[in-house]
Formats: C-alpha cells, sequence, structure tokens
C-alpha cells in the first residue's frame, strides 16, 4: 500500500485499504493515505477495529491492523461506512 499511496495514480487525500491473509485465521489491513489529509488514519482504523475485534496501530497517514478473517465483511461494511460519513474517496 505505500508503494502505491506515493504514486500519483490516486487524487492526494484518497485513502488507500489492502487486506491480505496469515498462515493463520487472520487478516491483515493496511491503510495509507495518498498525499496530505486533515483526516487521522490511526484515529480511523482504531474506531472500526474497535467494533470488530483485533488491534491497530499507526500514525496520522498509515495505519495496519489485524482482525480475525470471519470479520472481514464486517470491516468492510463499516470502514466504507465510516469513510462515507467523512466523505473520504476510498
Amino acid at each position: 500500500m505505500s508503494l502505491i499511496s506515493r504514486s500519483d495514480i490516486y487524487d492526494k487525500g484518497t485513502i488507500l485499504i489492502g487486506m491480505a491473509h496469515t498462515l493463520g485465521n487472520e487478516t491483515k489491513i493496511s491503510v495509507r493515505v495518498s498525499g496530505e489529509t486533515d483526516q487521522d488514519t490511526r484515529v480511523i482504523l482504531k474506531d472500526v477495529v474497535s467494533k470488530t475485534g483485533g488491534y491497530s496501530g499507526g500514525h496520522k497517514l498509515a495505519a495496519g491492523a489485524i482482525i480475525g478473517q470471519d470479520k472481514e465483511a464486517e470491516f468492510i461494511k463499516l470502514i466504507q461506512e465510516t469513510l462515507d460519513n467523512l466523505m473520504i474517496k476510498a
């Protein structure tokens, strides 16, 4: 996600989210922002992960989390709702 967020493919302020399965039953989540934004990706991710279970960390422009694979659909729904409410392009 870091390479993509540094490219000129997306408008500045676009939040990019990638997900990958681990060898266990977990999903790693990577959140990056293209350019600068007033939003804090760490706070956004922490809020959603607190509802799905798992743990998260990071800073304003880059954050990550690990959730159970069984929580992926719920996470996607909640993160999209959160970003829509904040009017952020994702």
